[in-house]
């Protein structure tokens, strides 16, 4: 679900971690495409 959605090679650690906690893909979208 989120393996898709990551494509930052460092970020992708932290989108997994941050993933489970809130468990939004809007959340992280927003936040990661926004910067």
């Amino acid at each position: 679900k989120y393996v898709k959605t990551i494509v930052c090679p460092d970020g992708c650690v932290v989108f997994r971690l941050t993933a489970e906690k809130t468990g939004h893909e809007n959340f992280f979208k927003g936040k990661f495409a926004g910067g």
